[in-house]
């Protein structure tokens, strides 16, 4: 058995999840722009990245040639999801590794090479976790800090908002990450989250008057807005414009966060994911209720997520699949185009279900 290390992570929030999605093999119709947007920002950094390390170019340039390789990227999405992003996620998602890639300083970083010559950006790692379970982990990317000579994991996190104040520790996936390259012998000295908010920058909104707005919600840049400022002749030290200042002043649009975790919360993390990996060997992936109900895709099926479209009803050590009338679809934001019945006998031939009950 194979798990990875977001999906253990995933398993922290709901077991039940985890195995409609990695267990029956179940995709959710509903995976909306965000989340190809943020496959599609992954694809292209991959390759600003390799092109960076095989040509030495710089970060403007290697992206010049990487907007050429969209194409790649589009495939890449059609083979491992059977759909390509959206003209649409594809513009926005060029336009925010556009904005970022600048921003990253690659000229303060070296990406590690192992000695049989493949660079760490992507890098797929396995190790076996426990007896009959192997983890395998895609790391976004290795490099080495040359100001400082540390060597960090970086995983790339798109994300609405950032908040500048927040701490990375007790992250299950970094710290299988670091594990994975510790046993692949690989030394790593830390790990690190390169967040990009999925958006980028857009002027200052101008009211018919003329003058700039001085809405907080405004998605721009104090240093833009500053510039409108002047070219209408204000003074930006204005008092007037003390709110909106001190709100862009402080906006992150991107950022290096580096995991502070201890050497007993990284042991923690890995006893969890060792637990996690017993649980998922032996079927034990229960519902579990909480906040992260409300915005998951499998919420539908689940009993623990009561909405009137059960699927599966959890029931003691096992699940059963009710009955339902021919033809009525799971859920309208699960599967409308596929009738339960089907997928009861879809699950039936993969062996999950045995008289309609079975414990997992």
């Amino acid at each position: 058995m194979h798990v990875s290390p977001s999906s253990l992570n995933k398993q922290l929030n709901c077991g039940f999840a985890v195995y409609l999605e990695y267990e029956l093999k179940l995709k959710s119709v509903k995976r909306d722009s965000r989340y190809m947007r943020g496959k599609t920002v992954h694809g292209l950094l991959e390759l600003a990245l390799l092109m960076h390390v095989e040509e030495g170019a710089g970060a403007v340039e290697a992206f010049a040639r990487t907007e050429r390789h969209c194409a790649r990227v589009v495939a890449d999405n059609l083979r491992e999801e059977g759909a390509a992003p959206s003209e649409e996620t594809m513009v926005e998602s060029l336009a925010i590794v556009r904005h970022r890639l600048p921003l990253m300083g690659l000229d303060k970083w070296e990406t590690l090479v192992l000695p049989d010559g493949r660079a760490c950006v992507e890098m797929r790692l396995e190790h076996e976790l426990v007896p009959g379970v192997t983890c395998v982990g895609i790391i976004d990317w290795i490099a080495r800090h040359k100001p400082t000579g540390k060597v960090y994991i970086i995983d790339h996190k798109t994300a609405a908002s950032i908040d500048p104040g927040t701490l990375i520790e007790h992250d299950l996936q970094l710290a299988l990450y670091r594990w994975l390259a510790e046993e692949e012998g690989i030394e790593v000295d830390g790990a690190m989250h390169n967040k990009i908010l999925s958006k980028v920058p857009e002027a200052p909104t101008v009211l018919k008057s003329g003058k700039l707005s001085k809405a907080k919600s405004q998605a721009t840049t104090l240093e833009w807005y500053d510039r409108e400022l002047a070219a209408r002749g204000e003074d930006p030290e204005d008092e007037a414009y003390a709110g909106i200042r001190e709100v862009l002043g402080t906006k992150v649009w991107g950022g290096y966060f580096r995991d502070v975790s201890s050497p007993e919360s990284l042991f923690r993390s890995r006893a969890t994911a060792v637990e996690l990996a017993f649980a998922r060997k032996n079927g034990n992936l229960s519902p579990n209720r909480g906040r992260s109900c409300s915005g998951c895709l499998y919420r539908a099926p689940c009993d623990a997520y009561f909405d009137g479209h059960h699927l599966l009803t959890f029931a003691g050590a096992g699940f059963t699949a009710p009955s339902r009338p021919e033809g009525e679809t799971v859920a309208p934001d699960f599967a409308p185009d596929v009738a339960f019945s089907e997928f009861v006998e879809r699950a039936q031939r993969l062996g999950r279900f045995a008289d309609h009950t079975f414990t997992p």
